[in-house]
C-alpha cells in the first residue's frame, strides 16, 4: 500500500500533525519517508498501530520519556513493565463514566457501607426491605426524586449494579436487620 501524507496519517491515527512532528523528534514515531526538498513526512499504514498506541498511552497520562523507553522493549517485556497500569487506568475511567465500582475482589463491602451517610443507610435498609422509591419517599418524608438520587448514590458507592445487589450487600452486612432510627 502507498505511503500516507502526514495530514492523512494524522486524521486516521487521531493525532495532530504537531504531535507527529514532536514524536518524530523524540524518536517515538519516525516517518517512513521524509521528502529531502520539502521536509514533508510520509507514513506507512503499518505505523498506525504504533501511533494509536502512543496516543492511547498519552491519554492515560504516561510521560513521553516512559513511552520512548517502552517502545524499545518487546511487547511482552513492555506489558510486564507496565504492570497492566494502562489497562487498569482505562477500566477505572470506564467504570467512573458508567458509575460502577472497580474495587478489588478482596475489598469487603463493609468498608463501602462506612462511606454511606446516615440517610443513605436508612434508604438502603428500605431498599433491602423491598420498598420502591415512592414508598421510601413516603416513609422518610422526602420527594420521590430525592429518594431516587439517594438510591443512585448508594449504588455508586457500593459498586452495585442494581437495587437487588445493594439489598444483598445490606443483608450480608447485617444492615437490613438493624432497627431504623425512625
Amino acid at each position: 500500500m502507498a505511503l500516507m501524507s502526514s495530514g492523512e496519517f494524522a486524521r486516521t491515527s487521531g493525532l495532530t500533525r504537531k504531535a507527529l512532528r514532536l514524536y518524530d523528534e523524540l524518536g517515538l514515531l519516525t516517518p517512513a519517508r521524509v521528502d529531502p526538498q520539502t521536509g514533508y513526512r510520509f507514513y506507512a499504514p503499518a505505523q498506525l498501530e504504533q501511533a494509536r498506541l502512543v496516543a492511547w498511552l498519552r491519554r492515560l497520562g504516561m510521560p513521553l520519556a516512559e513511552i520512548r523507553s517502552m517502545s524499545a522493549l518487546s511487547s511482552a517485556a513492555a506489558a510486564e513493565k507496565l504492570g497492566a497500569r494502562p489497562l487498569r487506568a482505562a477500566l477505572d475511567d470506564l467504570a467512573r463514566r458508567a458509575r460502577i465500582g472497580t474495587a478489588p475482589a478482596d475489598t469487603a463491602d463493609g468498608a463501602a457501607l462506612t462511606s454511606l451517610t446516615s440517610r443513605e443507610r436508612e434508604v438502603l435498609r428500605l431498599i433491602a426491605a423491598g420498598r420502591s422509591n415512592r414508598e421510601i419517599a413516603s416513609v422518610l418524608f422526602i420527594a420521590p426524586k430525592t429518594a431516587s438520587v439517594h438510591v443512585s448514590n448508594i449504588l455508586a458507592k457500593l459498586g452495585a449494579a442494581s437495587r437487588t445487589e445493594a439489598a444483598a450487600i445490606a443483608h450480608r452486612e447485617g444492615l437490613a436487620a438493624e432497627p431504623s432510627a425512625r
